[in-house]
């Protein structure tokens, strides 16, 4: 899609329409955008958590998870959504 087509819109949407224990796992191409990302959750109020292997776990009530494309074929993140699909 090209830029400005509504791609946020992708993710943004669903957590603003359901509030259940559902996952929806942001992979971005650059770590830059991940900030970026963050700052358009913070303002629509969906709880996010940028995804980090310093705090592997993921939390239940999170609605998105960012992740940068270098990280997100990771074991320890593969483990982490594991272990939250565990959980709900």
């Amino acid at each position: 899609m090209p830029t400005s087509a509504g791609q946020s819109v992708m993710f943004l949407l669903p957590p603003l329409v359901e509030r259940l224990n559902h996952l929806c796992v942001v992979i971005l191409p650059l770590r830059a955008l991940l900030v970026d990302f963050g700052k358009r959750c913070k303002r629509a109020n969906i709880d996010f958590l940028v995804w980090s292997s310093r705090e592997p776990l993921l939390e239940l009530g999170m609605a998105v998870v960012l992740v940068s494309a270098d990280r997100a074929p990771s074991t320890a993140f593969r483990s982490a959504l594991l272990l939250f699909t565990d959980l709900c």
